[in-house]
């Protein structure tokens, strides 16, 4: 026996209610989809959003196109939002249990490979850094007593989402050598993994004071070496230009420039 509903998604066979996408303007919805746009559906609560995007998936998945479609909730991420790693592990957990609900069982095998995979990108990270540096170099740089080792500190501690996201952080000084050596070693899986479980990522920091080339020349060598000892998948170069008479457009660049067939990539900043 149907009843009237008041809280939670619709069921037809269970609760009284108008078919869902009698609602909406279903042609002009389908075809902002299949432009591959998106649109907002914004209403009160309990007027039937979620049983609208329901049924919208399962019009979808029963051939209205070439798709898939999984309607999930994030919201549970909110409360691990300090936690990359742990937030993403909870949104493609979501994700994956209510595709396996529809009969799609792909993400229930593959997410924990897609975490691994794409919970340090150490290029959008470095990037990231680039235009941190950029805005407050400055500011931060007048904190330190010894202004030398200023740019390689800060860079650390914006490295340290990554320990907050899963991996770790190993670090080689070389005092005397105006360098650092920073290995982040990541675990392909969702949990901590033996060694042979893991992505490693070189990143060797320089400060350039007189010239720029010869700079990234020896750095390029120092990366290489590091890459060499600790097995690394890729190197990172960042080269912090101290010279009083460039403009941040000549110091901020990128350059990819592998080195004896080692994907190395420079980062002037």
């Amino acid at each position: 026996m149907r009843k009237f509903n008041t809280e939670g998604p619709v069921v037809a066979r269970d609760h009284y209610c108008i078919p869902p996408l009698e609602r909406l303007n279903l042609p002009s919805i389908l075809e902002l989809i299949g432009d591959k746009r998106y649109f907002v559906l914004h209403a009160p609560r309990q007027t039937g959003k979620t049983s609208v995007l329901l049924a919208l998936r399962d019009l979808l998945n029963s051939g209205a196109g070439d798709f898939r479609c999984v309607y999930v909730n994030v919201e549970a991420a909110q409360a691990v939002r300090e936690d990359v790693r742990r937030a993403m592990q909870v949104i493609l957990g979501e994700l994956a249990s209510r595709a396996r609900a529809a009969g799609d069982e792909f993400l229930y095998d593959a997410w924990p490979d897609i975490l691994a995979t794409f919970g340090l990108d150490v290029a959008r990270l470095l990037g990231a850094f680039q235009s941190f540096f950029r805005e407050h170099s400055e500011h931060w740089l007048g904190r330190f007593d010894y202004a030398e080792a200023g740019p390689q500190l800060i860079l650390q501690a914006f490295l340290q989402r990554v320990v907050n996201g899963g991996g770790r952080i190993e670090r080689e000084y070389g005092l005397g050598r105006g360098r650092t050596d920073l290995l982040i070693v990541w675990p392909r899986t969702g949990t901590a993994a033996p060694e042979a479980g893991v992505d490693k990522f070189v990143i060797e920091c320089k400060v350039a004071h007189k010239g720029l080339e010869r700079t990234i020349d020896e750095g390029m060598a120092q990366t290489a070496a590091c890459m060499d000892r600790c097995a690394a998948r890729t190197g990172h170069l960042v080269v912090f230009d101290r010279r009083p008479d460039r403009s941040w457009d000549e110091k901020i660049f990128r350059r990819n420039v592998p080195r004896d067939g080692r994907p190395i990539t420079v980062w002037g900043t």
